[in-house]
């Protein structure tokens, strides 16, 4: 499997406000479309009422069979910076709070106790298996589903649910923060530069930061951070203390999802403001892959197209899942994709000129039913209608067309099945040879 055909990434966050999920629908779809395989990084499994509320039980359970979703759910989440938790931690309290500039930085759980792992009993994999158990009661309390329904989605959810094997590989992480920070790797200097913008507003070269890194136990769980930044910029201690502990975080997550992709076998979606500091670790491949260049391409298709973007769609019950599922199945929709990632930015009028140029017109229209039908009838005489020579292809170049030339899967997926998702007719483009023919 290569690894650009899948990504792993969240399509909801959790509001400050309350404990409601909110779920991006239209990335969702746009996920599924564009990936031979989307692992949704969910919380806790609360996306799928959202799924059955927009696209209804049955669609929902044929995506979810398909094999296309694979869904993230794990207790691990993370890490955290506990140095000054020792009001809350008891493996802190019994080190005590560490000073401003001094930081630990430790794995979190979610499931079953919110906190580090430190000194649990559980296997990781016992804690991973209540977790899902506990998840499951989202299924149990949607509305409109039957008690017998609830249980075939539990089922068909946790033979796709994806997680880390064991807890070792949460060490593999630990050991690359602690390479990070033990060699002061250049991604760190890059991350402090770019919280001092967002904290001071200041543009601060990252070649001016010096950093000065220091372990202050055997087991490397403690560090103390010199640096030059209060005295270069004139700010309190605790703003900095606040400044590093945010970059130094941000490290922690990337090589998290480096370890992902290798566990996973898949991309990870990303924030625009890592990017910079994803560039320092792996530059070109997260620049020629990344889902925001896919997406940015997908929208100027659907733009040419005189398409809905998603969330116009989707607000008017306009998507059908189920043929979703059905074009993921053709060879045009993989031409597609892989067209679609070899593009740095797609050219709106070049594009244009494709899908609306004649002969490819007419290689869409021999694609459509109606066409095949017209084939039929022309290839057994029994057909006395409009076929290409009566719109200015003689016979030869109808043959070169359909026998010789390539066929564009690409053009014939963005003018045929791309379309078809849409329920309303009005979503429909209808082209002026399919006018031609109808006369």
């Amino acid at each position: 499997m290569n690894i650009i055909n899948r990504l792993l990434a969240t399509c909801s966050k959790r509001k400050s406000s309350d404990e409601v999920v909110e779920f991006f629908a239209a990335d969702f779809l746009r996920r599924l479309l564009l990936f031979e395989h989307y692992i949704l990084d969910s919380i806790r499994l609360e996306e799928i009422p959202h799924l059955i509320r927009i696209f209804g039980y049955t669609p929902t359970l044929e995506l979810i069979r398909s094999g296309k979703l694979l869904i993230h759910y794990e207790t691990f989440t993370g890490y955290g910076s506990t140095g000054h938790l020792a009001s809350v931690l008891e493996s802190r309290r019994k080190k005590g709070n560490l000073p401003l500039c001094s930081y630990c930085l430790d794995p979190l759980a979610i499931h079953p106790y919110d906190s580090p792992y430190i000194g649990r009993n559980r296997s990781y994999r016992e804690n991973q298996e209540r977790f899902v158990n506990k998840g499951f009661t989202v299924i149990d309390g949607i509305d409109g589903i039957s008690h017998k329904q609830a249980n075939i989605l539990k089922s068909e959810i946790a033979a796709r649910i994806i997680s880390f094997r064991n807890g070792s590989i949460i060490n593999q992480i630990t050991e690359l923060i602690r390479r990070d920070l033990g060699i002061i790797d250049p991604s760190i200097k890059l991350s402090i530069a770019l919280q001092i913008k967002k904290f001071t507003k200041i543009d601060f070269d990252p070649q001016e930061i010096h950093l000065q890194i220091e372990f202050l136990d055997q087991q490397k769980h403690d560090f103390r951070v010199t640096s030059n930044i209060e005295k270069k910029l004139h700010i309190d201690r605790e703003t900095v203390h606040k400044i590093i502990e945010r970059a130094l975080l941000g490290i922690t997550k990337i090589n998290h999802s480096f370890i992902q992709m290798k566990e996973f076998n898949c991309l990870v979606g990303y924030r625009e403001s890592e990017i910079p500091i994803l560039g320092e670790k792996l530059n070109f491949f997260f620049s020629k892959f990344s889902e925001k260049k896919l997406i940015d391409n997908f929208t100027r298709i659907l733009k040419v197209k005189a398409l809905p973007d998603f969330n116009q769609a989707l607000n008017e019950q306009g998507i059908d899942l189920l043929k979703i599922l059905e074009i993921a199945e053709s060879k045009e929709w993989v031409e597609f994709r892989n067209w679609l990632l070899s593009q740095d930015e797609i050219n709106e009028q070049e594009l244009k000129t494709q899908i609306y140029s004649l002969p490819q017109r007419v290689r869409d229209f021999y694609e459509s039913a109606r066409g095949k039908i017209v084939s039929f009838l022309v290839s057994t005489g029994l057909g006395l209608v409009s076929t290409p020579i009566g719109i200015g292809l003689s016979f030869l170049e109808t043959f070169v067309l359909d026998k010789i030339l390539p066929r564009k899967g690409a053009i014939t997926f963005i003018n045929n099945k791309l379309p078809s998702i849409y329920k309303k007719p009005s979503f429909n483009d209808k082209t002026e040879i399919m006018d031609q023919i109808e006369d």
